[in-house]
């Protein structure tokens, strides 16, 4: 009778396995079953199931839904953008930094043009011959010197007769380079006094 009672307690007690068998695949199946039945209808359950699991409060922290996956992307977008647009600034600023170094350069060699000009024009005619052509002499060595886009400016703005006694002391290479700098007019007129 003991035998019997034993072999009734080992069927009586339902082993792992069998708890898988009997429980946890029809559950999975079941799932699955109504899974693809509401696919069928539209209804999105895995979005649903997103969602409600984003509710959850530790595990809103592994899922992700689609909002927050685009979110997530545009502001990588964004952020790539600004980082863009801030090394074009920078590269901008040292531009400008440069430009106005060299503006500042041109301008006070153009004061100082300008000034050895104004000295020139200053001087009294009475004045020796020998001291007015020295004077023209270091003018003409300082522009035969300068680059022509910064010369053409400066011969522009100084009197036609000091213009001219500078253009015929250079050589030819850098008169036609300092004219093709000029405005167009300008330059015609003083090559036209340059032939008489």
């Amino acid at each position: 009778m003991a035998q019997i009672s034993n072999q009734s307690n080992e069927t009586k007690k339902i082993t792992f396995l069998q708890w898988i068998f009997l429980i946890i695949i029809p559950l999975i199946l079941a799932i699955s079953i109504v899974f693809i039945v509401l696919s069928l209808l539209d209804l999105n359950p895995i979005d649903k199931t997103k969602e409600f699991a984003n509710k959850i409060p530790v595990i809103n922290h592994f899922v992700t839904t689609e909002a927050e996956g685009e979110f997530e992307r545009k502001e990588k977008q964004y952020q790539k953008r600004i980082n863009e647009l801030e090394s074009e600034i920078e590269i901008l600023e040292s531009d400008l930094i440069i430009s106005s170094t060299e503006v500042d350069q041109l301008t006070q060699e153009m004061a100082r043009l300008n000034k050895q000009v104004e000295n020139f024009k200053d001087e009294s005619p009475i004045e020796d011959e020998g001291d007015e052509d020295n004077q023209i002499t270091a003018l003409i060595d300082t522009y035969q010197e300068m680059a022509a886009k910064k010369a053409a400016p400066i011969l522009t703005n100084m009197s036609n007769s000091v213009a001219l006694s500078i253009l015929q002391g250079i050589d030819e290479e850098q008169r036609a380079a300092i004219l093709s700098a000029m405005d167009p007019e300008h330059a015609a007129k003083l090559t036209e006094q340059l032939l008489d």
